[in-house]
C-alpha cells in the first residue's frame, strides 16, 4: 500500500484516514488480520474451516461479511479467544491454519471492474510534481 500525506496533515487526521481505509477493505495495514469486509482465498480458507467445524458461515465465497464475522466470533468464542471477530495468528493458530498457505482453493466470484477501470484510469495519473512545467504562452 502507498500512501501520501498533504503537508500539515496531523497524525490524528492521518490514524484516522487509515483506520477508515482498514475497515473499508477489511484488513489491517499493519499486521496479518483480516475481518469483516476482507475478500480473498485466505478469507475461504478460513470460512471453509468455519463451515466444516460447524459454524455457520452462509456461502463459502471468500466474502467475510455478517455471516462469516459472526462465526469468526463464535469460533473465538468457543475456543478462549479475543472476541472481535478478526483473524488473525492467534485465531489461525487456534484453527491450526497457521502454516504457509496453500495455493489454490474455491474459485471465488468475480469482484467486477475496478472504480479505475470504470473510469479508464487503467495507467497511473502522473503527480502534478511529476509533469513537466506548462508554457502558460
Amino acid at each position: 500500500m502507498h500512501l501520501e500525506i498533504a503537508p500539515g496533515v496531523s497524525e490524528d487526521r492521518i490514524a484516522a484516514a487509515a483506520r477508515r481505509f482498514e475497515d473499508e477493505v477489511g484488513r489491517s495495514a499493519t499486521s496479518d488480520v483480516w475481518f469483516r469486509n476482507a475478500f480473498g482465498h485466505d478469507v475461504a480458507r478460513f470460512q471453509h474451516f468455519l463451515a466444516d467445524a460447524g459454524f455457520g458461515v452462509g456461502t463459502v465465497d471468500g466474502d467475510a461479511g455478517r455471516r462469516t464475522h459472526g462465526a469468526v466470533e463464535g469460533f473465538q468464542d468457543a475456543n478462549g479467544l479475543t472476541v472481535d471477530g478478526r483473524v488473525g495468528p492467534q485465531t489461525r493458530r487456534a484453527a491450526g491454519l497457521d502454516g504457509p498457505d496453500i495455493a489454490g482453493g474455491p474459485t471465488l466470484p468475480d469482484q467486477g471492474p475496478s472504480d479505475a477501470e470504470l473510469l479508464g484510469l487503467e495507467e497511473p495519473l502522473p503527480q502534478t510534481d511529476e509533469t513537466d512545467e506548462i508554457d502558460p504562452e
